[in-house]
């Protein structure tokens, strides 16, 4: 699938680079709801984990977007 973020280690400091800003919003278009509103979406876990791994120290951790479903989350 495609990469719509990356995330790296910067020497002490992580960075978290996402190229898709509604995956991160509540938004509805023509009554259709996307981004976080998107039913059975998973973005509301992969922002939680961004800000988690983002505020810990130590070793490079792993950002997860929880479940699977092809990327198709936040897609109008």
């Amino acid at each position: 699938g495609s990469a719509q973020g990356l995330a790296f280690d910067y020497g002490k400091e992580r960075v978290v680079v996402l190229g898709e800003a509604a995956m991160l919003t509540a938004q509805v278009a023509d009554r259709k709801p996307f981004g976080m509103q998107l039913p059975g979406c998973d973005n509301v876990v992969f922002a939680r984990n961004v800000l988690r791994w983002l505020s810990e120290q130590g070793p490079t951790a792993t950002v997860s977007t929880g479940s699977n479903n092809g990327g198709q989350h936040g897609q109008r």
